[in-house]
């Protein structure tokens, strides 16, 4: 039986005591969390292209893929079984990867880290599925849905979507304002230790890359960028417009508004100082593009985001932001992970204002959603998408009753009544408090 992920974690970490001459601050603490996290790196691609494998080489590397899909079959892919606090629902073992070359294999892996995503999760792997990410990782904290089981089933079906849980993180401080930052190094540690990944798209479970063709996969759409020769490449959120039904499949509103906010894909291999949501920091100069190969110019502020025409790209990253009216008054109820606020002050109101076209073949879709639905009978999921519906809907009963309380707790009136001005915007509450 293989170490528990999360005992792996602190044994090389040490005596997290140790790491600290006084009781550590929030943002310190987790710095050194991250700092530990992408502290082993591999070594730095080199610059000469490597030469392309011998016959020798090709037949260990087959031979190495038959062993693994034996060891898969027979079950043996649990060496990285869990334990309570730390569950790894899929493991298995993969051929390290060696820096892209134009022999080379690239895989790309993807980080997802997610808090009560029952309703949504199958739609986020699937998508990912579809474009050939492998593995898909997500990662759970503070999570009391049904999402662990809806992540197993479909495990137990797709073994290259592996699930972890991230509470651990709560027990080293109580304010984890930096806890998606921690998720993702984590992560991306584990692809690096195990080797099941050239390259990952960080993201959220509303999240889902795509290319215009809605067909090049994500490995060769990565080889046609430089070859992979890139530390990273971000790519614009396409803001999906407001659904007019609950839990619409994704794509289903064709209409998106381009935003200048990104989101990227990391190469594993490259110098990482600390994995960010929307594009990440790295210990010196990178080669950073944007999804049309091109160097990416950044705004000053907010440095996340695009400068360059985001209507004018090769790729982009579609941002559910929205759903439904109920949905959205739902998610505002979730609160923040950087702070212990009852309401998610970080949206700007329910708007319908996207009038572009997201332009996809509406025949690729029909065959996309029949892929869903399939993936969806064959992980034996219904019923548990069916009672995750219906609970999250079941939450709006306590949306006046979660409001009414954080006004009394408010030490800040005044900008407490401007946020819900804000958040509640285009909706039926509109004006209600203020």
């Amino acid at each position: 039986m293989g170490e528990n992920p999360s005992d792996t974690l602190m044994r090389n970490m040490g005596d997290t005591n140790s790491l600290f001459s006084k009781p550590p601050t929030r943002k310190s603490l987790f710095r050194k969390i991250l700092r530990k996290l992408m502290g082993t790196r591999q070594a730095a691609p080199s610059a000469a292209t490597p030469p392309p494998p011998g016959p020798q080489q090709k037949k260990r590397a087959q031979a190495a893929r038959r062993k693994r899909a034996a060891e898969t079959k027979a079950g043996n892919s649990q060496a990285f079984a869990s334990k309570p606090g730390s569950e790894l629902i899929h493991g298995f073992l993969s051929a390290s990867f060696d820096a892209p070359g134009p022999q080379a294999p690239i895989r790309c892996a993807c980080v997802c880290a997610i808090k009560d995503e029952a309703p949504y999760i199958h739609e986020y792997v699937h998508h990912h599925l579809w474009f050939g990410f492998d593995p898909i990782i997500v990662i759970l904290n503070r999570t009391s849905d049904a999402s662990r089981e809806i992540l197993r089933k479909i495990s137990a079906q797709h073994p290259q979507v592996l699930c972890f849980d991230c509470d651990w993180v709560d027990l080293m401080h109580p304010d984890c304002s930096l806890i998606q930052r921690v998720a993702y190094a984590y992560g991306l540690s584990y692809l690096r230790r195990h080797g099941l990944a050239t390259h990952a798209l960080l993201s959220d479970a509303d999240e889902f890359w795509y290319t215009r063709d809605f067909q090049t996969k994500i490995d060769a759409w990565i080889r046609s960028i430089r070859n992979g020769d890139f530390d990273q490449v971000s790519f614009p959120w396409h803001n999906q417009n407001a659904p007019e039904q609950r839990f619409e499949p994704p794509f289903r509103n064709p209409k998106v508004q381009a935003s200048r906010t990104v989101k990227s894909i990391v190469r594993v291999s490259s110098p990482l100082v600390e994995p960010q949501p929307h594009h990440s920091r790295f210990a010196g100069p990178i080669t950073h593009l944007d999804s049309r190969g091109m160097d990416f110019i950044k705004q000053a502020k907010p440095p996340f985001q695009f400068a360059g025409d985001p209507d004018d790209q090769a790729a982009y990253v579609l941002h559910r932001i929205q759903r439904s009216e109920d949905e959205y008054l739902i998610s505002l109820v979730r609160g923040n992970p950087k702070d212990h606020k009852a309401l998610k002050d970080n949206r700007t109101g329910y708007m319908d204002t996207a009038s572009v076209d997201h332009g996809i073949d509406s025949q690729q879709l029909v065959r996309y959603w029949a892929s869903l639905e399939t993936m969806i009978s064959e992980c034996d999921i219904t019923h548990d998408i069916m009672n995750a519906k219906e609970g999250k809907i079941s939450e709006i009963s306590a949306f006046e009753e979660t409001v009414e309380g954080f006004l009394r707790n408010s030490d800040q009136p005044e900008k407490t009544y401007k946020t819900l001005r804000q958040i509640l915007s285009g909706t039926r509450y509109e004006g209600r408090w203020g």
